[in-house]
């Protein structure tokens, strides 16, 4: 009698068990939650993966994100949403040339002008094929839906208008203003980086970077239509190299200002900011207004990128 009544108990406890198991299943511990998240092959993959409802948020460059949104079909069912809580690190992009010149000052001052009236510059975005005249810094960024992004030039230390001193003067004496871009080719072997800058199989080269520096060129009298700049894509290991024995003056790319940079080149003023950012399905926009309802959407980053590491650890720690 005893055996039968232990058997039965330990039956007992053992179904007990099982459905104490399930139950954790069903609800995990805080400790146990994450961030359900895929990851993309590029930025345009995630953005295009909430749009199409793979994902639910997508954590990419703002300048990626404004671009596509702004000027891509198929992505302006999106928008960039701000979460109390939710706070990214800022970067400011520059251009730099060799160090102890004064070839950075005489960059602020074209930057400066084309902030302050139009240039006419002569070049064709080639995702329209419109020859654009007459620009600004801003309508420059506004091409590729970045202008929101632009920052305000400060008044220069110089003046375009005086006698070239130094670098800018050997450099309007050689005839030519060279400029670096440093970009890794894409798949097809065309360099690229997404809305900033990238070049295409007909060799045209266009993006906001490029554009800004098309257009300091012709405010400091380089850019004409037989043009008298030139482009060289280079490599980021051989930068400092390639300034300083003249293989070009100025190198432009996705180029963040920090005292290590300022270390080793002069720096031009910071010209754009960028962060990291949300974006979601504008319909969704007040769905995820909160640290709380984020914690059940899905989100997606290019694999590699910082949006991943955004996802794995800050995102994660803030939401759980």
């Amino acid at each position: 009698m005893k055996n039968k009544f232990f058997k039965g108990l330990s039956v007992l406890l053992s179904l007990t068990c099982c459905l104490a198991l399930f139950s954790c299943k069903d609800n995990p511990s805080p400790s146990e939650q994450s961030i359900s998240y895929i990851l993309t092959d590029n930025q345009y993959d995630a953005v295009f993966d909430v749009s199409f409802n793979v994902s639910d948020v997508a954590v990419v460059d703002r300048y990626e994100a404004d671009y596509l949104i702004n000027c891509v079909a198929g992505c302006e069912n999106l928008t960039v949403i701000d979460v109390d809580g939710i706070s990214f690190a800022q970067e400011k992009f520059c251009f730099i040339t060799r160090k102890n010149t004064n070839f950075d000052e005489y960059i602020n001052a074209a930057m400066y002008k084309i902030q302050e009236e139009t240039i006419d510059v002569n070049f064709s975005n080639n995702k329209t094929g419109i020859m654009r005249y007459d620009m600004d810094l801003y309508k420059i960024a506004k091409l590729d839906g970045v202008q929101d992004l632009i920052l305000t030039i400060n008044e220069p230390s110089v003046s375009l208008s005086d006698t070239p001193t130094g670098e800018f003067e050997r450099i309007k004496n050689n005839g030519m203003f060279l400029i670096g871009w440093t970009l890794p080719p894409d798949s097809k072997g065309f360099n690229r980086l997404d809305s900033l800058l990238y070049r295409h199989d007909n060799a045209h080269s266009d993006g906001t970077e490029m554009n800004i520096l098309k257009g300091v060129a012709s405010a400091m009298g380089f850019y004409t239509e037989s043009g008298d700049y030139y482009v060289r894509p280079i490599e980021w290991n051989n930068v400092e190299e390639d300034l300083n024995s003249g293989v070009v003056d100025v190198i432009m790319g996705a180029i963040v200002d920090t005292p290590t940079l300022r270390e080793k080149f002069d720096v031009t003023f910071p010209h754009m900011q960028n962060s990291y950012c949300l974006v979601v399905r504008k319909e969704d926009a007040d769905k995820y207004s909160s640290l709380s309802s984020l914690k059940d959407a899905k989100f997606c980053a290019a694999s590699g990128s910082e949006g991943e590491t955004l996802i794995k650890g800050y995102l994660s720690e803030i939401l759980f």
